[in-house]
C-alpha cells in the first residue's frame, strides 16, 4: 500500500508541476490528481470515499475536454466516449448492474472507434490486427470455463469492441507514425490491460493482487486517449 500511495503522490505532484508549466490544463491537472486519489482510497479500500472519487475522476477527464482544440466533431466524440465511461464507472459500482456497466464501456468503445476513424483507415495495420485478435481470442478460451452462462455472450460482445478499438488505434498510429498517435495506441493497450485484470480477477480467480492493477492502467488508458487523440497546443 505504501507504493501505491507514493506513486500516487508523484502522479500528483507531477499534475501539479505541469500545470504550473502550463504543459496541462488545470482541468487536466484536477483530472491526474483525482484518479491518482481513487487509486490510493481504492487499495485503502475506503469504499465511501471510492463511490465519489472514481467517478469524479471519469468525469473531471470528460470536462477537460470542452475546451481543447481540434475539430468540434473529434473533440464531441472524445467527451461521449468520456461520458459513457463515467456512466459504466458509476454503474459498476454496484455488483448487480455488472451487464449494464459492460454495455456502457461498450458503446464508449464503439465511439471510440469512430473518433479514431476519423483520421485513419479501418485497421490499417493487419499485423496489429492479428495480434490483438490473437490475444482476445487466448483471453476469451481461458475465461470461458468461468463465465455463467448470462456472461457468456455479453463478454463476448464487450471483446471484440475492445480488440477492434485497440486494433484501429494501432492502425491509427502505423498510418500516421505520428508520436501522439502512439501515445494514443498505446492508451488503448492498456484500456486491454486493465480489463485483462478485471475479468482475470474478478471470473478466473487470479491473484487478488493483480486488481491493484486495474484502476493505474484504466487512468493511463484515458489519460493517454484523452491527452493525445486531439491537437495539444
Amino acid at each position: 500500500m505504501i507504493a501505491i500511495d507514493l506513486v500516487a503522490a508523484v502522479v500528483a505532484l507531477w499534475a501539479l508541476w505541469a500545470w504550473l508549466a502550463l504543459s496541462i490544463s488545470a482541468l487536466e491537472a484536477l483530472f491526474a490528481i483525482a484518479a491518482a486519489f481513487a487509486i490510493a482510497v481504492s487499495a485503502h479500500e475506503w469504499r465511501a470515499v471510492f463511490i465519489v472519487a472514481k467517478p469524479a475522476a471519469t468525469a473531471l477527464s470528460a470536462l477537460a475536454v470542452l475546451p481543447r482544440g481540434g475539430e468540434p466533431k473529434a473533440r464531441d466524440l472524445l467527451f461521449a466516449a468520456l461520458f459513457a465511461s463515467l456512466i459504466g464507472d458509476a454503474l459498476l459500482l454496484r455488483d448487480d448492474l455488472f451487464v449494464a456497466g459492460l454495455v456502457a464501456f461498450l458503446v464508449a468503445h464503439l465511439i471510440y472507434v469512430r473518433l479514431f476513424l476519423r483520421d485513419a483507415r479501418f485497421l490499417a495495420s493487419k499485423v496489429g490486427a492479428a495480434l490483438v485478435a490473437a490475444y482476445a481470442l487466448a483471453m476469451l478460451a481461458y475465461l470461458w470455463p468461468h463465465l455463467d452462462a448470462g456472461l457468456k455472450l455479453p463478454v463476448v460482445a464487450y471483446l471484440a469492441v475492445i480488440s477492434t478499438m485497440a486494433a484501429q488505434a494501432l492502425g491509427r498510429y502505423s498510418q500516421s507514425r505520428d508520436r501522439a498517435a502512439g501515445l494514443v495506441a498505446l492508451g488503448a493497450l492498456f484500456f486491454v490491460a486493465s480489463d485483462s485484470l478485471l475479468a482475470l480477477t474478478t471470473f478466473a480467480g487470479a491473484n487478488p493482487t493483480l486488481k491493484l492493477g486495474v484502476l493505474p492502467t484504466y487512468w493511463l488508458a484515458q489519460g493517454l486517449i484523452s491527452f493525445f487523440v486531439l491537437p495539444r497546443r
